[in-house]
């Protein structure tokens, strides 16, 4: 049976995800989403373009996250649609514009 290609190294993974690099790139790559969020937003009243936002933060676990997302309260059918209008998927085209980039 041949070596594994990968060997888990635990203190190596634990250095890593300490690092505030980590923290560092995430908060950058959530602040692009909310970028090309706030770029793709229709605008009627300003509320759901300005309720923008990116965090990051450390879990329980110890374990960096970064998030965006919108705080308007219609931001969740803007997104998904409702039976009378069509989703128009402003975070996930946000998402796929910065993977692509």
């Amino acid at each position: 049976m041949p070596p594994p290609l990968y060997v888990l190294n635990p203190a190596g993974f634990a250095a890593f995800e300490r690092s505030p690099m980590i923290e560092a790139m995430l908060l950058r790559t959530a602040q692009k989403i909310e970028e090309r969020g706030v770029a793709l937003s229709p605008v009627r009243t300003g509320q759901y373009v300005s309720s923008w936002y990116s965090e990051t933060g450390r879990r329980d676990s110890g374990l960096p996250y970064g998030r965006t997302g919108n705080r308007a309260p219609h931001a969740r059918f803007l997104e998904y649609g409702t039976r009378y209008m069509a989703r128009q998927r402003i975070l996930g085209r946000a998402l796929d514009a910065v993977n692509l980039a």
